[in-house]
């Protein structure tokens, strides 16, 4: 009797707190898709929660009557909930999945579209995804969607052109170890069925500047004018910074950022995205306050935020739109459109949304490293600065410019010390290792 009293009391508070709950509910039912061991028919998830609907609709009417009728709707909307997520979960895998071959491939003949290039710096080629594939001797319903070939040689190559060269196909590699990082999955829902190699120099069959790639084309722009000014450690650094590629960091950089914990500052996400929009809004919002008409007349602070979300979008999409990414844009979206609404930006109700429609668009992205570490920073962050808010601010009120300086340099240090403790755990359980000395070197190395 103790631990039902102690539950219903616990599920009533959590009234002012359900849509904490949503993404929660939304995100069992992909886990339960990925943990079975066989494909289930197409239509279940969605017939599940179409016979949900109605009883759902019925309890929503009645849910404020008594706390029965309350945690019966609790229950009822979680079960409809994962089974929306669990259809998401068979949708995605329709839509992004793509065929492997049995063994390998080749050398055949190889004809597709470019849609990506990574150069892996001067000297050592580039890797080269290709779409639309059609592999000489391979019917097309076990053709991959996509490809990924590596040239030895920096060809000239650019995204749009679809191009025919002689290559060896494998399909990717599964998991070293039961249970460790998938790269076969991760590539499988990036459409690659196949990874292999040219034996011979691309053939250019059509030029074409397609739409689509319009963001592939300016990043291929970026990178080579970055590769031609600068040397060949710093190009690679900046080509990941800036544009997200990070094939042309060396071997040894690579490494040695691996080693400290600092890899994550090389991939881009939340540090990088607040970045960009926190420039382009402050130097916005000085440029117009130069101005007595505009500051004035005009809602500066408004449309600043606007030019900063704009400007948001546009270094995701150019980054390549990873997890980590959108879900930065996703939250700073959010908090630039609070801005402009008079509302306060900060709050878990943030997080969820975006981890939401992370989840509705990418359901996959669940069960991969990048969404958990992210997120789980994140909400780890926002909890501890909630909670110690009302001491901070305090503080923070009667301080003079040093001990503001230095409260800042202690939020800082404090959010290394949080968010390398949380994601350490997963790099554990993905990676089966962790950065000894990772935290000490983000209290260092952020703050500069």
């Amino acid at each position: 009797m103790g631990f039902l009293q102690a539950f219903i009391a616990e599920v009533t508070a959590q009234k002012e707190r359900v849509f904490l709950w949503i993404p929660v509910a939304f995100g069992t039912g992909i886990c339960l898709y990925f943990a079975l061991s066989f494909e289930p028919v197409f239509w279940a998830g969605g017939l599940v929660s179409a016979a949900l609907l109605w009883p759902l609709v019925a309890l929503y009417q009645r849910h404020h009557d008594s706390i029965d009728y309350f945690i019966a709707y609790l229950g009822t909307a979680f079960l409809f909930l994962a089974a929306l997520g669990f259809f998401a979960a068979q949708t995605g895998t329709k839509l992004y999945g793509t065929h492997f071959p049995d063994k390998s491939i080749g050398p055949v003949t190889a004809i597709g579209q470019i849609e990506h290039i990574d150069d892996l710096g001067e000297g050592k080629g580039a890797r080269v995804v290709l779409r639309d594939v059609s592999l000489e001797h391979l019917p097309p319903d076990q053709t991959p969607r996509k490809i990924r070939v590596k040239f030895r040689k920096d060809e000239g190559l650019k995204a749009g052109d679809t191009i025919s060269a002689l290559v060896k196909i494998d399909p990717p590699s599964s998991a070293v170890l039961p249970y460790a990082y998938d790269f076969r999955r991760h590539l499988f829902f990036e459409g690659i069925g196949g990874v292999g190699f040219a034996y011979t120099a691309a053939t250019v069959i059509e030029s074409a500047e397609d739409e689509d790639l319009f963001f592939e084309h300016v990043r291929a722009w970026i990178d080579e004018r970055i590769m031609g000014r600068a040397g060949p450690v710093a190009a690679g650094i900046m080509a990941a910074l800036i544009t997200g590629q990070r094939g042309a960091i060396a071997e040894e950089d690579d490494n040695a950022m691996r080693d400290s914990g600092l890899y994550h500052l090389l991939s881009i996400s939340g540090t990088h995205v607040t970045m960009v929009a926190g420039v382009l809004f402050f130097f916005a919002r000085f440029l117009m306050a130069l101005s007595p008409w505009a500051a004035l007349h005009w809602p500066i602070k408004k449309i600043a935020a606007i030019i900063a979300l704009i400007g948001a979008a546009f270094y995701v999409l150019l980054a390549g739109a990873d997890v980590p990414a959108v879900r930065a844009l996703m939250m700073t979206g959010l908090m630039l459109i609070a801005v402009m609404l008079d509302r306060s930006p900060f709050s878990l109700r943030l997080i969820a949304f975006a981890a939401l429609i992370v989840m509705i668009f990418s359901p996959f992205s669940v069960i991969g490293v990048s969404f958990q570490m992210s997120f789980a920073a994140v909400a780890a962050l926002i909890c501890f600065f909630d909670y110690i808010r009302p001491w901070w601010m305090k503080w923070y009120a009667r301080a003079g410019f040093l001990r503001k300086s230095l409260m800042y340099l202690i939020a800082i240090m404090m959010t290394s010390v949080i968010a390398g403790s949380i994601t350490g755990l997963f790099s554990l359980y993905h990676f089966q290792t962790f950065s000894l000395y990772g935290v000490l070197s983000n209290m260092i190395a952020v703050p500069i």
